[in-house]
């Protein structure tokens, strides 16, 4: 049985890394042909966040679990504008506990702000000692004080100093004292991971680590990747917009037997090159966590009985409230999609899953690096969620917000009145469903080179089967191959034609109105020489009780939920002719549509007073 030499976690036989701290182990025989753990040192950002993780402050926060208002404010005011993305850790002292004074650590730097002073940058690189002291003083008024000094040297001679008289004595001094000390001795690399990258952004040697293992997961049952577990790959491919020659690498790997390490010995060769390029590997293996999770999105309920995908998540850290966040985030999408949830209500679930991820240990940066969620260099396209999680939480539209309010306010109220607003509600699911069917057309693209990758194997197999004139056995084996493969390109094609067709369907049913206003819808005909046509097409979409001339007899019409692609599509194409979302046709439109209504109403209220007397 092996341990980490640093936390005491039980370790697996070949791990280059401790799964729960991060230290990297080397193994040594000696002469006993005992295998024993060298003390090795780590990361600085390990180092720190380990520290960090042990000390007794109650106000301290470390990545992934600080809240988004706290390390907006604590990268502007206390680390002087840094990338937030950098940040591993505040210590909050501002009174108001919003983030604005305190202490900020980065893997390369420390920075210390107290309130009515300027920040204090502490670099950890090039440290050559450190000093602390204490005493008591005695203040002008005769009160006795503790005083507390801190002496950082660095090998150019310079030094800084940090006292409590200008820090104050809560500030945490033998805290940043033991980190700074034994810095050195325990950190082998200083840098400042970006946590929040996405994987279309990294390495191509990365990328293909990447699916390299969720190739490996695959095939981990069975040895095969079946017709829905390729729909799902390939659908996490195009996500991630791997190149046609990455995408060539892989198909090796999908189709062939060629893969020659084991699963944990991939893993650590991917934590091994993101340390190397200062990529958050947590972040990563989340990821990887998610989207493999994300393939079985029709068992959520009874992922604990799938003990090979249990295995998986385990080896990459995932703990059980990262699959409960997981899961509960994969039924929100589709709770979204089979429910038809307005912008609001997604903005509202999605508030509720950035609450439950930091409680989780979910880093955002692996919410980001496939399109979970978007994020300041995110793509807002990527996932369901995206767009809800950044409207939801402020983040990119801050600064649009502040500029706009008011003009954005009277544009809605425009497009309120004119009627035209019904997209608006869903903008969302909308925009979402519009990049999910691009994303399953280029899914289909991947799926047409590997049908010409596998006819051209074909050829070569007639080709030795004219050469042999028998069909030995390893040639048997290959057609079956060969069928096989065929069979489930064919059939992963299906799905995604099915899933292309689904997701045209919800995004036209999102983008025309469920209940049509006739009076609108009258005025912009009016003399039309499509009118009639029209009529028809509109009466078998929507619920029409009278005539739709007389606008007196109906005012509005449902839209029917058993209506066909093809009916919503000649419905989306006539209202669109007609200028029924057009904001200035429109509202003219409406405007008219309410002036008849109240002419009307006005007509029959004096006609029955006639009556009347």
């Amino acid at each position: 049985m092996k341990f980490c030499p640093e936390c005491g976690t039980k370790l697996e036989e070949s791990v280059k890394f401790c799964p729960e701290c991060g230290y990297k182990i080397v193994k040594q025989s000696i002469e006993s042909n005992e295998v024993i753990e060298i003390r090795d040192k780590m990361h600085s950002e390990d180092y720190i966040k380990n520290l960090l993780n042990n000390s007794y402050l109650t106000n301290l926060s470390v990545a992934p679990d600080i809240s988004e208002k706290i390390l907006v404010n604590a990268s502007v005011s206390i680390a002087e504008k840094i990338d937030p993305n950098v940040i591993i850790a505040v210590i909050d002292t501002s009174t108001l506990s919003n983030g604005k004074t305190g202490v900020v650590f980065t893997g390369s730097e420390i920075f210390i702000k107290n309130a009515f002073e300027s920040s204090k940058n502490v670099p950890l690189k090039n440290i050559e000692n450190v000093q602390y002291e204490s005493d008591t003083k005695i203040t002008d008024k005769g009160k006795v004080v503790d005083y507390e000094k801190i002496t950082i040297h660095y090998k150019d001679g310079e030094s800084i100093i940090l006292n409590s008289e200008e820090l104050g004595n809560n500030f945490p001094f033998k805290l940043l004292e033991t980190l700074l000390k034994d810095f050195n001795n325990k950190v082998d690399k200083i840098s400042s991971k970006n946590q929040v990258v996405q994987l279309s952004n990294m390495k191509s040697e990365i990328i293909l680590l990447y699916f390299r293992i969720v190739i490996a997961y695959l095939k981990d049952d069975d040895g095969i990747i079946d017709s829905k577990e390729y729909k799902e790959l390939v659908s996490l491919m195009t996500k991630v917009k791997v190149s046609k020659e990455l995408a060539s690498k892989l198909r090796d790997y999908r189709f062939e037997h060629i893969e020659e390490k084991s699963i944990i010995e991939l893993i650590d060769d991917l934590k091994e090159i993101l340390i190397e390029e200062d990529l958050s590997e947590v972040a990563v293996q989340q990821s990887l966590g998610m989207d493999i999770l994300a393939m079985h999105s029709d068992e959520l309920d009874e992922i604990k009985k799938n003990e090979v995908l249990i295995r998986m998540l385990k080896r990459l850290n995932m703990t059980d409230d990262q699959i409960k966040f997981t899961v509960r985030k994969l039924k929100a999408e589709k709770e979204i999609l089979e429910n038809r949830l307005t912008d609001n209500q997604i903005k509202e679930v999605a508030k509720e899953l950035a609450a439950i991820a930091g409680g989780a240990g979910v880093s955002l940066g692996a919410l980001a690096i496939t399109g979970a969620v978007s994020g300041i260099g995110a793509s807002v396209s990527s996932g369901l969620m995206a767009l809800g999680f950044t409207l939801s939480t402020g983040g990119l539209f801050l600064g649009l917000a502040a500029v706009t309010t008011a003009g954005y306010g009277m544009y809605k109220g425009v497009k309120y009145f004119s009627g035209t607003n019904e997209s608006e509600k869903y903008g969302i699911r909308i925009q979402t469903l519009n990049d999910r069917i691009s994303q399953l057309r280029i899914a289909n693209s991947y799926i047409m080179e590997d049908i010409n990758w596998l006819s051209n194997k074909s050829i070569k197999f007639a080709e030795k089967l004219k050469e042999s004139n028998e069909l030995s056995n390893e040639l048997y084996q290959e057609l079956e191959f060969i069928i096989i493969q065929n069979q489930s390109l064919a059939d992963a094609g299906a799905l995604i034609e099915t899933e292309e067709t689904f997701s045209e369907y919800e995004l036209i049913f999102s983008s025309i109105p469920p209940t049509l206003n006739i009076g609108k819808y009258n005025e912009l005909l009016n003399k039309n020489v499509n009118k009639v046509y029209a009529d028809e097409i509109i009466k078998k979409a929507y619920i029409v009780t009278g005539d739709l001339d007389i606008q007196s007899e109906i005012s509005d019409a449902h839209l029917r939920e058993d209506i066909e692609l093809d009916e919503l599509k000649t419905v989306q194409n006539i209202l669109d002719e007609i200028g029924y979302f057009d904001v200035k046709s429109a509202s003219l439109a409406q405007g008219k549509s309410i002036a008849k209504k109240g002419f009307s109403s006005l007509k029959k209220s004096l006609l029955n007073g006639d009556k009347d007397e």
